[in-house]
Protein backbone atom coordinates (compact mmCIF):
# COMPACT_ATOMS: atom_id res chain seq x y z
CA UNK A 1 0.00 0.00 0.00
CA UNK A 2 1.72 3.64 -0.96
CA UNK A 3 0.42 6.63 0.48
CA UNK A 4 0.81 10.13 -1.64
CA UNK A 5 1.01 13.40 -0.11
CA UNK A 6 0.92 16.58 -2.46
CA UNK A 7 2.30 19.92 -1.14
CA UNK A 8 1.07 22.83 -2.64
CA UNK A 9 2.70 26.51 -2.51
CA UNK A 10 1.48 29.53 -3.48
CA UNK A 11 3.21 32.77 -3.86
CA UNK A 12 2.15 35.88 -1.71
CA UNK A 13 2.30 38.67 -4.32
CA UNK A 14 2.87 37.34 -8.10
CA UNK A 15 4.85 34.05 -9.57
CA UNK A 16 7.83 32.00 -8.48
CA UNK A 17 10.52 32.57 -11.08
CA UNK A 18 13.33 30.52 -11.27
CA UNK A 19 16.24 32.89 -10.76
CA UNK A 20 18.78 33.87 -7.98
CA UNK A 21 17.31 35.77 -5.08
CA UNK A 22 19.11 39.47 -4.91
CA UNK A 23 18.26 40.16 -1.24
CA UNK A 24 14.53 40.98 -1.91
CA UNK A 25 13.19 37.16 -1.56
CA UNK A 26 12.83 34.78 -4.69
CA UNK A 27 9.11 35.67 -5.37
CA UNK A 28 8.71 38.45 -8.29
CA UNK A 29 5.68 39.92 -9.67
CA UNK A 30 4.80 39.35 -13.24
CA UNK A 31 6.97 42.17 -15.89
CA UNK A 32 5.03 42.90 -19.28
CA UNK A 33 7.08 42.48 -22.10
CA UNK A 34 9.26 45.60 -23.37
CA UNK A 35 7.03 46.16 -26.84
CA UNK A 36 4.01 46.11 -24.99
CA UNK A 37 5.07 48.81 -22.59
CA UNK A 38 6.49 50.81 -25.23
CA UNK A 39 3.05 50.62 -27.30
CA UNK A 40 1.31 51.51 -23.71
CA UNK A 41 3.74 54.72 -23.58
CA UNK A 42 2.65 55.87 -26.96
CA UNK A 43 -0.79 55.65 -26.66
CA UNK A 44 -0.56 57.73 -23.16
CA UNK A 45 1.62 59.97 -24.71
CA UNK A 46 -0.44 60.73 -28.05
CA UNK A 47 -3.62 60.79 -25.49
CA UNK A 48 -1.57 63.84 -22.84
CA UNK A 49 -1.13 65.45 -26.47
CA UNK A 50 -4.36 65.62 -27.22
CA UNK A 51 -5.38 66.61 -24.19
CA UNK A 52 -2.83 70.19 -24.21
CA UNK A 53 -3.38 73.20 -25.38
CA UNK A 54 -1.56 73.75 -29.09
CA UNK A 55 1.49 75.34 -29.36
CA UNK A 56 0.88 78.24 -31.44
CA UNK A 57 3.53 80.30 -33.96
CA UNK A 58 1.00 82.31 -35.66
CA UNK A 59 1.26 85.78 -37.60
CA UNK A 60 -0.59 87.31 -33.80
CA UNK A 61 0.65 84.35 -31.53
CA UNK A 62 1.66 86.62 -28.04
CA UNK A 63 0.02 89.48 -28.80
CA UNK A 64 -3.27 89.56 -26.32
CA UNK A 65 -1.49 91.88 -24.03
CA UNK A 66 0.73 93.73 -26.47
CA UNK A 67 -2.17 94.86 -28.81
CA UNK A 68 -4.82 95.34 -26.68
CA UNK A 69 -6.71 98.59 -26.15
CA UNK A 70 -5.80 101.08 -22.91
CA UNK A 71 -8.76 101.86 -20.25
CA UNK A 72 -11.33 103.74 -22.09
CA UNK A 73 -9.96 103.50 -25.53
CA UNK A 74 -12.13 100.42 -26.32
CA UNK A 75 -15.02 100.26 -28.42
CA UNK A 76 -16.11 102.62 -31.52
CA UNK A 77 -12.85 103.40 -33.49
CA UNK A 78 -11.78 106.82 -33.40
CA UNK A 79 -12.47 109.02 -36.30
CA UNK A 80 -9.01 111.20 -35.90
CA UNK A 81 -7.41 108.30 -37.63
CA UNK A 82 -8.68 108.68 -41.16
CA UNK A 83 -8.83 112.72 -40.51
CA UNK A 84 -5.32 112.78 -39.89
CA UNK A 85 -3.53 114.01 -42.82
CA UNK A 86 -0.32 112.29 -43.76
CA UNK A 87 2.72 113.57 -45.89
CA UNK A 88 5.61 112.27 -47.49
CA UNK A 89 8.53 112.61 -45.50
CA UNK A 90 6.76 112.62 -41.52
CA UNK A 91 7.63 110.50 -39.18
CA UNK A 92 5.06 108.09 -37.26
CA UNK A 93 4.63 105.85 -35.11
CA UNK A 94 3.44 102.48 -35.35
CA UNK A 95 0.84 101.38 -32.71
CA UNK A 96 -1.09 98.25 -34.04
CA UNK A 97 -5.18 98.81 -33.53
CA UNK A 98 -6.37 95.25 -32.45
CA UNK A 99 -9.92 95.53 -33.58
CA UNK A 100 -8.53 96.90 -37.38
CA UNK A 101 -7.81 93.24 -38.45
CA UNK A 102 -6.97 94.52 -42.12
CA UNK A 103 -3.34 96.37 -42.91
CA UNK A 104 -2.23 95.13 -39.54
CA UNK A 105 1.56 94.99 -39.18
CA UNK A 106 3.52 92.46 -37.68
CA UNK A 107 4.16 92.61 -33.89
CA UNK A 108 7.30 93.35 -33.94
CA UNK A 109 7.13 96.69 -35.72
CA UNK A 110 4.63 97.44 -32.82
CA UNK A 111 6.05 100.72 -31.16
CA UNK A 112 8.65 101.54 -33.78
CA UNK A 113 8.79 105.26 -35.49
CA UNK A 114 9.49 105.34 -39.25
CA UNK A 115 9.73 107.71 -41.92
CA UNK A 116 6.27 107.86 -44.63
CA UNK A 117 7.82 107.29 -47.94
CA UNK A 118 4.93 107.03 -49.89
CA UNK A 119 1.16 107.84 -49.52
CA UNK A 120 -1.74 105.80 -50.78
CA UNK A 121 -5.78 105.90 -50.43
CA UNK A 122 -5.57 103.41 -47.35
CA UNK A 123 -1.99 103.10 -46.28
CA UNK A 124 0.75 105.07 -46.28
CA UNK A 125 4.33 103.31 -47.03
CA UNK A 126 7.13 103.14 -43.84
CA UNK A 127 10.30 102.76 -43.75
CA UNK A 128 12.28 101.63 -40.78
CA UNK A 129 15.34 100.34 -39.18
CA UNK A 130 14.87 96.53 -37.55
CA UNK A 131 17.45 94.74 -35.33
CA UNK A 132 18.41 91.63 -37.18
CA UNK A 133 21.56 90.16 -34.61
CA UNK A 134 24.33 92.68 -34.58
CA UNK A 135 22.87 95.17 -37.47
CA UNK A 136 20.12 97.00 -38.69
CA UNK A 137 18.18 96.83 -41.86
CA UNK A 138 16.08 98.71 -43.74
CA UNK A 139 12.60 97.83 -43.59
CA UNK A 140 9.50 99.04 -46.41
CA UNK A 141 6.35 98.05 -45.30
CA UNK A 142 3.00 99.17 -45.85
CA UNK A 143 0.32 99.86 -43.13
CA UNK A 144 -3.17 101.34 -43.06
CA UNK A 145 -3.63 104.57 -41.46
CA UNK A 146 -5.39 102.96 -38.23
CA UNK A 147 -2.14 102.00 -37.21
CA UNK A 148 0.00 104.79 -37.50
CA UNK A 149 0.37 108.11 -35.06
CA UNK A 150 2.04 110.91 -36.17
CA UNK A 151 4.96 110.80 -34.06
CA UNK A 152 6.58 113.57 -31.39
CA UNK A 153 10.41 112.86 -32.10
CA UNK A 154 11.00 115.84 -33.91
CA UNK A 155 8.77 118.33 -31.48
CA UNK A 156 12.35 119.13 -29.27
CA UNK A 157 14.44 119.13 -32.09
CA UNK A 158 12.21 121.56 -34.60
CA UNK A 159 11.64 124.04 -31.52
CA UNK A 160 15.38 124.30 -30.65
CA UNK A 161 16.01 125.58 -34.28
CA UNK A 162 13.22 128.11 -34.22
CA UNK A 163 14.85 129.48 -31.22
CA UNK A 164 18.19 129.19 -32.50
CA UNK A 165 16.77 131.42 -35.70
CA UNK A 166 15.54 133.91 -33.96
CA UNK A 167 18.15 134.87 -31.68
CA UNK A 168 20.61 134.75 -34.95
CA UNK A 169 18.07 137.44 -36.55
CA UNK A 170 18.33 139.44 -32.96
CA UNK A 171 22.47 138.84 -33.60
CA UNK A 172 22.89 140.01 -37.43
CA UNK A 173 20.66 143.12 -36.50
CA UNK A 174 23.31 144.35 -33.71
CA UNK A 175 25.75 143.56 -35.95
CA UNK A 176 27.11 140.04 -33.79
CA UNK A 177 28.38 136.85 -34.54
CA UNK A 178 26.44 134.36 -32.39
CA UNK A 179 27.50 130.45 -32.07
CA UNK A 180 24.35 128.16 -31.33
CA UNK A 181 26.03 124.94 -30.88
CA UNK A 182 25.13 123.01 -27.81
CA UNK A 183 27.94 122.80 -25.23
CA UNK A 184 28.18 120.30 -22.51
CA UNK A 185 27.51 121.09 -19.19
CA UNK A 186 30.99 122.25 -17.85
CA UNK A 187 31.95 121.33 -14.13
CA UNK A 188 31.36 124.07 -11.17
CA UNK A 189 33.83 126.49 -10.42
CA UNK A 190 36.27 126.15 -7.41
CA UNK A 191 34.69 127.95 -4.15
CA UNK A 192 36.23 128.34 -0.31
CA UNK A 193 33.45 126.96 2.38
CA UNK A 194 33.89 129.30 4.95
CA UNK A 195 31.85 128.49 8.27
CA UNK A 196 32.16 128.09 12.34
CA UNK A 197 33.95 124.71 12.26
CA UNK A 198 33.74 122.82 15.80
CA UNK A 199 36.39 119.76 16.67
CA UNK A 200 34.65 116.90 17.64
CA UNK A 201 36.32 113.85 20.45
CA UNK A 202 35.63 110.60 19.21
CA UNK A 203 35.58 108.19 21.83
CA UNK A 204 37.25 104.49 20.97
CA UNK A 205 35.19 101.88 19.51
CA UNK A 206 33.13 99.41 22.10
CA UNK A 207 31.00 96.67 20.61
CA UNK A 208 27.75 96.72 21.82
CA UNK A 209 26.28 92.98 22.04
Amino acid sequence: RVLHIFFFFQAEDGIRDFCLSRGLGDVYKRQVSTQSTWGNFNQQKTRKKELQMPHAFGYRARTRQKFSKPFRKTGAIRMINYLTAFRVGDYVDIVVDGAIHKGMPHNIYHGQTGKIFTVNPRSVGVVLAKQVKQRYMEKRIHIRVEHVRRSRCREAFVERIRKNDELKHAASGKGQHLSTKRKPVEPRLATVVKGDIRYMHPQVFKEVF
